[in-house]
């Protein structure tokens, strides 16, 4: 999802917040949905509040991570649009505004969710506070941080709902998101290098000449998210969950898919440097997820 020209108003502030990265925290639902209990309205409830509290501290952090890149951004070919950039919203109010949302998001996670929650969501604010200002300039610490930023959210969402988070689940969430953020940075270096840069430059602390190392770390990654799916098919923890599941081989064979697939259009320079907003805009990856959800639910009540 590029960005696209500059807006006005409230408009300019609804942009600021990058509401469209909200989408990511719909992972707090994934170990209520994974532990089979979707139909329990009340921790349904809970986990809606604690999204709303994980949505106002990433726009807290958006806010601030813009206000800190707006030179950077001005001199970017589609960031210099951004609200801050572009002078839409004045970069003055950017502090208060990121001050606000992350009040806002750590009373309400203390004060209406198990306590343990707001902890959680204060270790996601200063994981976000280190990327910020320290990690994002160190090459793949930044990654590795990023990746954390992911499973946090899953771990916060075991907390909200009061359900385990199982080893299987944190380590396929591990690898599969450290994919997609190196898959991030390739894309970033990729469009630096099709711009014209030197084997040389720098970017976010990676030389364009890195792009080969970048590209082996998330492919393989993404391959290691798939292995970690085919070694929990086959153990006897499934067994606990599933009633056939050996449909749950279909779901590998389309994560093998997907992440083929990301790795193809970032090497051919079609992916943005946003993998979430290239998920959202990408009609494969939408018939991707509701398909191995179709198999999830058949693996849970079908036996052959």
């Amino acid at each position: 999802m590029t960005d696209p020209a500059p807006v006005s108003g409230l408009r300019a502030y609804w942009r600021l917040l990058r509401p469209y990265q909200w989408s990511k925290n719909t992972l707090l639902f994934l170990p209520l949905l994974l532990a089979h209990e979707v139909m329990w309205g009340e921790k349904l409830g809970e986990l809606l509040l604690a999204i709303v509290c994980f949505s106002l501290a990433a726009s807290a952090v958006y806010v601030l991570n813009d206000f800190v890149d707006v030179e950077a951004d001005r001199r970017h070919p589609r960031k210099r649009f951004r609200p801050l950039a572009s002078g839409a919203v004045p970069r003055g109010r950017a502090l208060p505004l990121s001050l606000l949302l992350a009040v806002l998001a750590l009373a309400g996670g203390s004060l209406l969710l198990p306590p343990p929650f707001g902890w959680v969501l204060a270790g996601y604010l200063a994981a976000n506070l280190a990327y910020s200002f320290w990690c994002k300039h160190l090459p793949i610490l930044d990654v590795v941080v990023l990746t954390q930023m992911y499973v946090v959210r899953i771990v916060a969402g075991g907390v909200a709902a009061d359900v385990a988070v199982t080893d299987w689940l944190l380590g396929f969430s591990l690898f599969q998101f450290l994919s997609i953020a190196f898959a991030k940075r390739f894309a970033e270096l990729w469009e630096a290098r099709a711009a014209g840069g030197e084997e040389g430059a720098m970017i976010r602390g990676y030389r364009l000449g890195d792009l080969a190392v970048v590209r082996i770390l998330g492919v393989s990654s993404g391959m290691l998210a798939a292995l970690v799916m085919a070694l929990y098919i086959r153990s006897p923890d499934v067994l606990r969950l599933y009633a056939e599941p050996k449909l749950l081989w279909l779901v590998c064979s389309v994560l093998i898919f997907w992440n083929g697939r990301l790795w193809l259009l970032a090497e051919r320079g079609e992916m943005s440097d946003d993998p979430v907003a290239f998920a959202l805009r990408d009609k494969a990856s939408y018939w991707a997820g509701l398909f191995m959800v179709g198999v999830i639910a058949a693996a849970k009540v079908l036996e052959f």
